[in-house]
Formats: structure tokens, C-alpha cells, sequence
């Protein structure tokens, strides 16, 4: 299927289109009939004379402000594809021990699977396990707390157990979706700070433990949680094969 527009097609996918305006599309087809192609045509008038400006495609996206200038945090493991902060640091931002950085707004966000974030996990960590779960937390515009977190351009530190896999495919993830929202603003972005804790909660604990609520340590494996281990993996592929399955039909 081929689309044709009489406006401007920006990265968004839609028209550059104000209230008041209209748009025509023509839609071209192809079809198998008697084991031969067919192409057939259609023409489509999009009439948008009387939808208000916040009617509009994307308008209810915020904007996205100038970026504050990088937090002067110390990276470690700097051949990793991501900027990692240590154990140490993050037990320094808890406590607030960073002199010109008392004011940083930061979220830590813990990927571990709900009985491992239960069983123990850093003190005002919050736990996302899915890309879902990180797009309602972080992109659910309609929410104030939302709305607040992207003018104060928050700083994001991601941990799993190990921060070898789960952590950073979500990191992956909302980096992904932010430019995809900001697609037509290249390259700025809403949550432009994000950092990954090196070694996860498996380092940390044994170093701060007192850091951690409650101070004990589920590991992922762990004999006496495997079947929610199973559970959360099934979920996990399940909310994956669904993605994948209209990431196809969009592109058919």
C-alpha cells in the first residue's frame, strides 16, 4: 500500500496540519485477482475544519525544554555501550553526600521480577519489569506526576540483578521511544540523563545493605520462586510476541 498526501510528511507520520486545514490521500492498492495483480485507487479527504488545535495528532505531547547540562556523576566501566555509575555513587546520591548535586532529581528503577524486588531492593527504588510498564511510568503525558518529571528532566538509573540484561534492554527501550516522540525536535529528547548501575543490586547489597528494604537478597533463580520466575518470563514473552505481532501488521 502506497500513501500520498497533498501536505508534508514529518517523521511523525502525519501531515504538518493546523485546525481549520484539510488534507487529501491517495491510497493505492494491490490485489491478486485471477492470479493476476489488480491495482486499484482510492482518494481519501481528511477534513479537519473542525477540530481545535488540541485535537490534533500528537498535540497532547508536551514540549520537550533545552536539556540541563550533564550531572557531574563519576562513570565507571567507560568501554560500555552505556554510562555507568557504581555502587558507591548511588549510595552517595541517597544520602545526599554529593555537595553540588543535593537538588538532583533522580529515578531508580529496579527491572528484577516482582518476588525479587519484594525480597529486597534499594531504598525509593521503583520496580518496572516491562516496556509497558516503563511507557506508563514515563509516558503517560496525562499525568501531572508525568508532565513534572519531564520540565525537571530527571535523571533515570536502571539496575537488574546483575545490570547484564534486563535493565539494559529497557534502558534500550526508552531511549527508543523518546526518540520516536521526539522525532521532529532531533535530538532532544525528554529524558535526556539516563544511567546504569554497574553490577546491579547483586553489588550493591553487599556493600549496602543497610541501603536496602528489607536487607535481604532473592536471587532471580532462587529454588523457592520458580514458579513465578516462570510466570514472569511467560508474561515477558507474551507482552513480546505481542509486540512484534502489530509491529508486523503496521508493516504489511
Amino acid at each position: 500500500v502506497s500513501t500520498q498526501s497533498t501536505g508534508s510528511l514529518p517523521s511523525t507520520g502525519f501531515p504538518s496540519l493546523e485546525s481549520g486545514s484539510s488534507a487529501t490521500f491517495k491510497c493505492t492498492s494491490i490485489t491478486n485477482k485471477n492470479s493476476k495483480l489488480a491495482r486499484s485507487c482510492s482518494t481519501l479527504q481528511l477534513d479537519f475544519t473542525s477540530l481545535d488545535s488540541h485535537e490534533l495528532p500528537f498535540a497532547e505531547l508536551p514540549d520537550c525544554p533545552l536539556p540541563n547540562p550533564e550531572p557531574a556523576l563519576p562513570l565507571v566501566n567507560l568501554s560500555s555501550e552505556f554510562k555507568c555509575l557504581s555502587s558507591e555513587t548511588i549510595a552517595k546520591l541517597l544520602k545526599k553526600e554529593f555537595k553540588d548535586l543535593k537538588d538532583l532529581k533522580f529515578v531508580l528503577v529496579d527491572c528484577r521480577f516482582t518476588y525479587e524486588y519484594d525480597g529486597g531492593h534499594i531504598k525509593e527504588a521503583i520496580n518496572l519489569v516491562t516496556p509497558e510498564a516503563v511507557d506508563a511510568y514515563f509516558f503517560d503525558f496525562s499525568d501531572e506526576r508525568v508532565r513534572e518529571g519531564v520540565k525537571e528532566k530527571k535523571v533515570i538509573i536502571f539496575h537488574c540483578e546483575f545490570s547484564s540484561h534486563r535493565a539494559p534492554n529497557l534502558m534500550r527501550h526508552l531511549r527508543k521511544k523518546d526518540r520516536e516522540l521526539n522525532a521532529d525536535r532531533y535530538p532532544s529528547l525528554y529524558y535526556p540523563h539516563m544511567y546504569l548501575l554497574e553490577g546491579g543490586y547483586s553489588v550493591f547489597f553487599q556493600l549496602y545493605k543497610c541501603l536496602c528494604v528489607p536487607q535481604q537478597y532473592i536471587e532471580m533463580k532462587d529454588t523457592r520462586f520458580q514458579k513465578q520466575m516462570r510466570e514472569c518470563f511467560r508474561e515477558v514473552l507474551s507482552k513480546n510476541r505481542s509486540r512484534l505481532s502489530k509491529s508486523l501488521s503496521w508493516s504489511s
